[in-house]
């Protein structure tokens, strides 16, 4: 009769049985510190053409950094939305 019972109650005990937790953690990632300095902007400060040249040459390069900063900054964000591995 014993033996009756005993499979009814380990049942019944399973259906007890504790769900597992799941939690939702947020968490800010902000971007390095050297991708969101302001870019350059070469002053003009000539009276020449050759001094014109110089400074369209230093716009390029200014504005090929810059251009370096955002391509970094979107490779980033990219990297970062990623679904990361679980631990």
């Amino acid at each position: 009769m014993r033996a009756a019972w005993i499979v009814p109650c380990l049942i019944l005990s399973a259906g007890c049985s504790s769900k597992p937790v799941v939690k939702t953690e947020t968490v800010c990632v902000r971007p390095p510190p050297e991708l969101l300095e302001p870019c350059e902007r070469p002053e003009w400060r000539g009276r020449t053409y050759r001094d014109l040249v110089e400074h369209a040459i230093r716009l390029r390069e200014a504005l090929e950094a810059c251009d370096d900063q955002v391509v970094a900054l979107r490779e980033w964000s990219e990297a970062a939305s990623r679904p990361q591995p679980e631990r």
